[in-house]
């Protein structure tokens, strides 16, 4: 009983953590989307100021980007060195680049490039963030000015996020932020000691997905524009957690297959195949399986 109640008061401490820190993002999102200065706001909305800096600062190192899914799918891919070398407790850019550029031909697709072919530049997260609005009328968080370019490994195949349903419009809510994916590969948030991460706080079990394992898309090839390969955002890291479009993709009525492979259109989060008709998706245990593109995107 004892150690019930202790984790039933885990959970609900957890559950106030949780939900303070969704009004702060709201503030901090709202208030970087806006023209107000710091002070304005917080005046506006009744706001210590420096709660707003502290919270501020707090929500950028736990958004600091980490290695993804697909540095971890490393071991099982049958190189469990190239997973050892991975820290999950700092960020991205503090690898060496010898760790962020060694690519695995199992991460590319024959019809766009080689692994040997699959290291290009990209943008890390800073200060700035510029809000792109896709075709689909999602809005997409880029970071731009001040941002750091390094380089490293690129793919072909990103995890199943789900879809837009959370929503897409600049609020803690939406799609792309931690816990909040209806996929079986999501972004999540961080356990922190500190503000060194040690653990994710949003996890997906199998018996979480609902119409089993067999049914539903665990990952697929991800749409990148002919031409785009290699560069930054569409050809992005796939072992750089700082934006969900680097590792990941979403479906729905909204955001269907892409068929032509020009397209620039919703390319930061669509499914899409340079295989002539279908695009190619893995389920259980990564068996490969074909889908049309003009299938029903529901």
């Amino acid at each position: 009983m004892a150690a019930f109640t202790e984790r039933a008061a885990d959970s609900r401490c957890r559950a106030r953590s949780l939900a303070k820190e969704r009004v702060w993002r709201r503030h901090v999102t709202r208030q970087a989307a806006g023209r107000l200065s710091v002070r304005e706001y917080c005046h506006r909305h009744d706001l210590a100021e420096p709660s707003f800096y502290a919270w501020r600062r707090q929500l950028a190192q736990r958004d600091q980007s980490v290695p993804t899914w697909t540095a971890q799918s490393s071991r099982p891919a049958g190189t469990s060195a190239a997973e050892d070398q991975w820290d999950y407790s700092q960020p991205y850019a503090n690898h060496p680049q010898a760790v962020r550029e060694r690519t695995l031909a199992v991460y590319t697709c024959p019809s766009r490039r080689s692994a040997a072919n699959a290291v290009g530049n990209g943008l890390l997260t800073a200060t700035t963030t510029t809000w792109i609005t896709l075709p689909c009328g999602c809005k997409i968080p880029v970071t731009t000015t001040g941002s750091t370019v390094v380089s490293g490994a690129v793919g072909d195949y990103g995890g199943n996020h789900g879809d837009l349903s959370p929503g897409a419009f600049g609020l803690p809510t939406d799609f792309y932020y931690g816990g909040n994916g209806t996929g079986t590969i999501i972004s999540s948030r961080a356990h922190c000691n500190g503000t060194v991460p040690r653990d994710w706080a949003d996890r997906i079990a199998h018996k979480d997905v609902a119409d089993g394992l067999s049914n539903t898309f665990l990952a697929g090839e991800i749409h990148v524009p002919i031409g785009k390969l290699g560069q930054s955002p569409e050809g992005a890291f796939i072992y750089n957690g700082d934006h969900v479009f680097n590792f990941s993709r979403v479906g729905g009525p909204t955001v269907p297959i892409v068929s032509d492979r020009r397209s620039t259109g919703n390319s930061l989060v669509a499914w899409g195949s340079w295989h002539p008709g279908v695009c190619h998706f893995a389920i259980r245990h990564f068996q490969a399986r074909c889908g049309r593109e003009r299938r029903r995107s529901q």
